[in-house]
Order: structure tokens, then sequence, then C-alpha cells
């Protein structure tokens, strides 16, 4: 997983870097096929403003903003979001493996009780 971190009208301290790091990385627990994730933070004002875009493989782009008048508080915020994505994400995944099991075992099923359907036939003959 490759974490790029970039600021909008601030300039990138060493500590919120490695923060916004160690963060990021925290992701990949939730979720294991994540490519890229990319960190920019902005100055709006008063407010910090986290922005982080989550690339997954073979899947969808993920993205979570969140102002928050602390930007340590809005890297929180934003990876918080990202993981209920993320979770919400495979679950669907999930789901959607299971229905098609369901679909397939159905089919099979059905295919057994036609062909016992026509045993039976040909044993009245």
């Amino acid at each position: 997983m490759n974490i790029s971190v970039h600021g909008k009208h601030l300039e990138i301290t060493k500590a919120i870097q490695d923060y916004a790091q160690k963060k990021a990385a925290k992701l990949e627990k939730f979720f294991e096929r994540i490519g890229d994730v990319h960190v920019i933070l902005d100055v709006e004002g008063d407010n910090h403003v986290a922005e982080m875009v989550v690339k997954v493989t073979k899947g969808p782009t993920l993205i979570g903003v969140v102002a928050k008048g602390d930007m340590y508080a809005s890297i929180d915020f934003v990876v918080d979001k990202l993981e209920r994505q993320l979770t919400k994400y495979k679950e669907k995944l999930y789901t959607k493996k299971l229905k098609n099991k369901r679909d397939i075992v159905s089919e099979s099923e059905a295919l057994e009780l036609d062909a016992n359907e026509d045993e039976e036939i040909d044993e009245f003959a």
C-alpha cells in the first residue's frame, strides 16, 4: 500500500506526515486490497481539512473529507469515515459472494430434481 501526504496552503511537518501515514496504514486491516492512499491536508480559515482518497484494487475509489478545528482530529475523523466505507464495501462483496453460492447450489439442486424425475418416469414405462 502506497501512502502519500500532500498539503495545500500549509507546510506539512514531519509530525503531521508521520501521524497521517500511521493512521492511513491502519486502513489495511479493514480491507486487504488497498492500492494507494492519498492524504491531502488543507487549511480553510479556521478549519483544518483532511481528505483521503483510497484506491481499491479491482474496486471503487473511496473518498473521505472532514473539516475540524484541529488537523489531528480531522485526520482521525476521516480515517473513521473510510473505515466505515471499507467495512460496508467488504460486507457488500461478502453478501454478493454468498448470494452467488446460493444461486449455484439452487441450480444444481434443481438439475438433480429434474434428473430424478426423468428416472422415475423411465421406471414406470
